[in-house]
């Protein structure tokens, strides 16, 4: 609990290293049931949308506003730091989304990183060869991105994406 300031439901954004950069913003979300990267920060990592594996899925917003898809990637996730880190590949959907953070964790990529989720603590901890790691939530971050989630939630009509809900091809959305 060191660190965090109560009361919170302040959510649990990290840093992690995605294909060897270090990424900022990253939202865990245990509703979700994809894993989503933002076209913004794809486009970071210098790759051209050819690198993409095609998606004909949208992402339905809370109102019913759809997204599309750009595409899918798979890429290294490194949660930890060294000599208590895990990589894993993520596979994600790439999506032009107005949104405060650069990814989006959901629940494949969770339980591909073995993580135990403590929003209470604004922590993860996960299991490496070398003993239990760990990534912690920086509390102040974590409510600038939300405040700029709100702001921008504001400036599109309401129509920010945020959650997870099943499409009909059985897909977790984000909505």
């Amino acid at each position: 609990m060191e660190g965090v300031s109560w009361p919170h439901d302040d959510g649990i954004v990290l840093q992690m290293i995605i294909r060897d950069r270090m990424v900022h913003r990253i939202l865990i979300d245990t509703g979700a049931s994809v894993d989503l990267l933002s076209y913004q920060a794809f486009k970071q990592f210098g790759l051209g949308d050819e690198s993409l594996i095609p998606d004909g899925t949208n992402l339905y917003g809370f109102l019913g506003a759809t997204t599309k898809i750009e595409g899918s990637i798979k890429m290294p996730v490194t949660a930890g730091e060294y000599p208590n880190e895990v990589t894993v590949d993520v596979n994600f959907m790439v999506v032009r989304m107005v949104s405060a953070f650069n990814a989006i964790l959901g629940r494949p990529a969770l339980n591909a990183l073995g993580v135990i989720v403590s929003t209470k603590h604004l922590k993860i901890k996960f299991q490496t060869p070398n003993g239990v790691g760990e990534c912690r939530t920086n509390q102040k971050k974590s409510r600038e991105c939300y405040a700029s989630f709100v702001k921008q939630k504001n400036d599109c009509g309401g129509m920010a994406l945020t959650i997870a809900i099943p499409d009909y091809r059985d897909k977790l959305v984000m909505r």
